[in-house]
């Protein structure tokens, strides 16, 4: 009897260690205090600028001796702002940091955060905007690992999808499994039958394709949102930290590309699938051609294995790694 072995199903091991707290839904409102502060001073409306420093940064200005137009000359280097794209926004209730973006008409770029507080309802741009090297302090550090925390968590979410998928898979799987075994039962002169049942099985080849693509766009949307982190890394101060946070970076990219390697070798394996089934409905298909197509299918399926298990490997390494960063910076979590 020709048997087809079971799909290997991807069983992942999800991105564990999640956070509990509340997710608060990002707003616009810091994000456009720090574009109008910097648009303003890079015009000259120094008045106008400072009305979006907080006392903290101003205090900051003075402690320096330092006006506030030579700082703001300085950090718009004399006003040649091109433009600012704001790339993230993580916000509280009393305090939010927002991440950005500076072009310049030199083509240079600089890319930053800082933190915002609200003083008398209205958000207010922290001292870390005052160009100073020395003012990269304790709390500067916790604030670059609390803005990591938010994209990693947030990364975590956009992975929900991704699992999610992998039952519904495991569901189509199962169905189209008992659908060959059904067909592989009957005698040719019930080939009508087997025409019906194979129709039905490329149908949830179908399904499964559309699940698959979902689940790598879960993986993508993650992959943008996880990357955020990258420039933040530079900027932690404690060595160790700095070194565990790249090497769970370079894991992270390593298992994304593990994914890329599963999810190819699924599609192809749908392919092969496929052609089988097409292969099952047509009278004149020999037994031989049908045992080889079924060699094809499960030399994918093989595959699909050899690249779940990489993929589990990563995902491994990350959670343990992501651990170990958290344990290093939990006085800023």
């Amino acid at each position: 009897m020709l048997k087809k072995i079971l799909t290997f199903l991807v069983v992942v091991s999800g991105l564990l260690f999640g956070c509990s707290s509340e997710e608060k839904t990002l707003e616009k409102t810091p994000g456009r205090t720090v574009e109008t502060f910097y648009m303003a001073a890079n015009a000259g409306e120094y008045e106008r600028a400072e009305g979006y420093l907080s006392e903290e940064a101003m205090n900051q200005f003075e402690m320096l001796g330092m006006s506030t137009q030579d700082g703001m000359s300085d950090i718009t280097k004399n006003g040649t702002i091109k433009s600012i794209d704001i790339t993230d926004e993580l916000i509280g209730d009393r305090r939010s940091t927002v991440d950005f973006t500076i072009t310049f008409e030199d083509n240079t770029a600089v890319v930053s955060s800082v933190n915002l507080t609200k003083e008398e309802g209205k958000w207010k741009i922290g001292k870390d905007i005052v160009p100073d090297d020395t003012s990269e302090n304790q709390e500067g550090e916790n604030d670059i690992a609390g803005m990591m925390y938010g994209h990693l968590e947030e990364a975590l979410s956009l992975e929900e999808p991704f699992a999610e998928q992998q039952q519904h898979l495991l569901e189509l799987e199962q169905q189209e499994s008992e659908l060959y075994n059904e067909i592989i039962n009957l005698g040719m002169d019930k080939f009508e039958q087997i025409q019906e049942k194979a129709n039905d099985a490329i149908t949830l080849v179908n399904q499964r394709t559309t699940s698959i693509q979902q689940e790598m766009e879960s993986i993508d949307a993650a992959k943008e949102e996880f990357e955020k982190i990258a420039p933040m890394i530079q900027h932690l101060e404690n060595s160790e930290a700095k070194e565990k946070a790249q090497e769970m970076y370079d894991v992270m990219q390593e298992r994304y590309v593990a994914y890329i390697q599963l999810y190819e070798a699924y599609m192809k394996s749908l392919e092969q699938d496929e052609n089988l089934y097409e292969m099952l409905k047509q009278e004149n298909t020999t037994e031989q051609e049908l045992e080889d197509q079924i060699d094809q299918v499960n030399i994918s399926y093989n595959k699909i294995n050899e690249c779940n298990i990489l993929f589990n490997q990563k995902t491994d390494q990350y959670n343990d790694l992501k651990r170990e960063f958290y344990e290093l910076t939990k006085p800023s979590l």
